[in-house]
Parts: structure tokens; sequence; C-alpha cells
């Protein structure tokens, strides 16, 4: 036998690549501390400011969107977008104006409703449709549930508490 000791009794410390094993217990996971030998590099803290996470949902826009509603609706489109879609306020812009990832969802308020040109419904991604049309049951806000033949044809079909209709789908996996 050699001089060196290559049992595995719990009571002997490991060694293994200049690094030892601190409890003696039989796990497979081992926990391990640095050599003695180390370069002696410390980690400095990052003092770069930390930029804020985007709201999980987009807009499927090439620009802004703009919507109509009235003045005094505020309260129900925060509570709307806000809590239950998950959109974020955008309060360095005036008005009434709610931030997705990649665009802005802005309110032009006015007194009387606004006549619409048309009713294009405003297309929104979502991580998670299943989720959404609970928060909607739980809101008991109406909603028609739509689906094709693939798996991407999936989408809720909803109105705002202001009247605008939009078409809401779930983030697509790359």
């Amino acid at each position: 036998m050699t001089d060196r000791d290559t049992s595995t009794s719990p009571e002997a410390p490991h060694e293994y690549a200049g690094f030892r094993e601190t409890d003696g217990s039989p796990s497979p996971t081992i926990a391990l501390e640095e050599p003695a030998d180390a370069t002696g590099f410390v980690p400095q803290q990052d003092r770069r400011p930390l930029l804020p996470e985007p709201p999980p949902v987009y807009l499927e826009l090439v620009a802004d969107a703009h919507l109509p509603a009235i003045n005094g609706s505020e309260k129900a489109l925060d509570d709307f977008y806000i809590g239950l879609l998950e959109f974020e306020r955008d309060e360095k812009s005036h008005g009434l104006v709610y931030k997705a990832e990649n665009f802005r969802l802005i309110f032009d308020l006015s007194e009387t409703p606004a006549a619409r040109p048309d009713f294009r419904l405003l297309g929104i991604i979502v991580k998670s449709l299943p989720i959404l049309a609970e928060k909607l049951r739980e809101a008991q806000i109406e909603f028609t549930e739509q689906r094709g033949l693939a798996p991407s044809e999936h989408c809720l079909i909803l109105q705002d508490p202001v009247g605008n209709w939009l078409r809401i789908t779930r983030c697509q996996p790359f």
C-alpha cells in the first residue's frame, strides 16, 4: 500500500485538486472550502445602476398606440391595465399612458365619447392566457375565447372599461 491513505471513511476529510471536504457527511453534495493558496481575488460590489425589469406584456404594434377614453375613467383603466394585464404607468408622460415592454399605450381623454373611424382590435401579448382568463373571471369581465386550428391561434377577445376592443394572445416560445 502507498503511504497516502485513500480510504473514503467519513472520519477523514477528502482532498481533491486543492479542495477538501469541510464536513464528514457521506452526502452526494460535498461542501468545499477554498485552498489557503488562492489568488486572493475579492469580488467588488457592482455600483452601476440596475435596469428595471420591463413589464411582462407586449403590444402588437410598430409604434405607440392612441386610444380614446372619457375623463374620470382613470381608476377603472388603472385597475384593468395595471392590475390585470400588468402594464406599468408611465409617470414621465403627461396624461394617461401605460408602458408595455416594446411600446406605450396612450389614452386621449375627452369629455364625451370620441367617434371611432374603425373598430380594429388592439393586439396585446401576455405570458399566460389561462392565468389571465382566470383573473378576468374573478373580476367578472366578459370575454370571448377563440381557438383556431393551430395552438398559436388561441386568443381572448374583450373590451376594456371604456369600450376599446382588445385581442389578447400568449407569448410564443422561440
